[in-house]
């Protein structure tokens, strides 16, 4: 069984023969010759030159000063201070063959990366090629309106919301379609929902307004033979149920203590409402055991992610969070190497755990 298969098969719960791991290009030398999944980013057009530091293609800035570290920035100065900008709003082209076929510059990494197109002829049916949709609907909304006004906009000028979702979603549908053409055998959307209490707004609202449109997505991309990965942070318990009514092939979190309701507890009650429903990817804790625990904690709880989500033959992949320093740990931390070191030694099927 060669990488592909093995990783495809977790994903539909066919008896992979070992967890797949994805080593992010955060991590270590040469994080792709371990890694089971390549994932890749697209550029920017080359029409588009930033009028400001820190401005996006997008029109908002993001603010990374202060010291603050990879993954720590805030979105700040939205362009659509007031729904009458709506109509007039340019939304970016996908379609751009420059975003996927030249070189692209990672201001995380301080470096320029091959463009996403030789990475995949490279890669392809050697890694299971994961391409990126970036930030995706509520959470651009978030970037574009504000974060507070978004959800006042939800209930009070939910026509508009609904505008932007659809103006958004034909940009997502063609990344997805741009993705496929480079052979891609997955998509992944960014889109946090979760506080640390619950979703950012009723779960009504969350089914009602985004659901359609990520069905919409699942349904592009299931349309050319791809996955559809979700990542999402925070207590989502109460959006899954709907996220697996999508159709979404693989839920990727960075929190699954905290996505489940907090502590090993939250793993547990994630695994036995949606085990065997969707496919998790997942690394420890970020908020908790991997910056509070010991190693042991570590291990432990690497073991228990393989436990509680792969044992319904697949329905687990591994992913160490992207971004380290951002909690305070280096790519070759103690913290990181159990953590690489557990998922690799035990993530076998069909193993259960004792």
């Amino acid at each position: 069984m060669d990488i592909v298969e093995n990783v495809i098969r977790a994903i539909k719960f066919e008896s992979p023969e070992y967890v797949p791991m994805e080593y992010m290009a955060f991590h270590l030398k040469n994080p792709y010759e371990l890694s089971d999944i390549i994932e890749l980013s697209y550029g920017s057009s080359k029409f588009w030159k930033p009028s400001r530091p820190g401005e996006t293609e997008w029109g908002f800035i993001f603010d990374t000063a202060g010291g603050r570290a990879w993954g720590m920035g805030r979105p700040c100065s939205p362009p659509l201070t007031s729904w009458d900008k709506l109509d007039a709003f340019s939304v970016p082209d996908p379609y751009q063959k420059e975003r996927f076929e030249a070189p692209i510059y990672s201001a995380a990494l301080g470096a320029t990366l091959p463009s996403a197109k030789m990475q995949i002829d490279y890669w392809k049916k050697k890694k299971y090629i994961l391409g990126g949709l970036s930030l995706t609907m509520f959470s651009l909304m978030q970037c574009l309106r504000g974060d507070t006004m978004i959800l006042i906009d939800m209930y009070k000028n939910r026509d508009k919301v609904e505008k932007l979702g659809d103006m958004l979603l034909q940009h997502h549908i063609g990344l997805i379609e741009m993705w496929s053409s480079y052979e891609a055998d997955g998509v992944i959307a960014y889109d946090d929902w979760g506080t640390q209490r619950g979703l950012f707004a009723h779960p009504k609202l969350f089914r009602e307004i985004f659901i359609p449109r990520y069905k919409k997505m699942v349904q592009t991309a299931h349309e050319h033979d791809m996955h559809f990965f979700l990542h999402c942070c925070g207590y989502i318990y109460d959006a899954i149920e709907d996220i697996i009514n999508a159709g979404i092939d693989v839920l990727q979190l960075d929190q699954p203590e905290l996505a489940g309701g907090g502590g090993i507890s939250g793993i547990d009650r994630l695994a036995k409402t949606f085990g065997g429903r969707i496919c998790f990817m997942a690394g420890v804790d970020i908020q908790a055991t991997l910056v509070k625990g010991k190693l042991v904690d570590i291990e432990n709880e690497a073991k228990y992610l393989i436990e509680a989500f792969g044992s319904f033959d697949g329905g687990f992949i591994a992913r160490p969070y992207i971004g380290p320093q951002a909690i305070g740990l280096a790519s070759d931390s103690p913290q990181y190497q159990i953590m690489y070191k557990t998922f690799r030694t035990w993530g076998r099927y069909p193993k259960k755990l004792g």
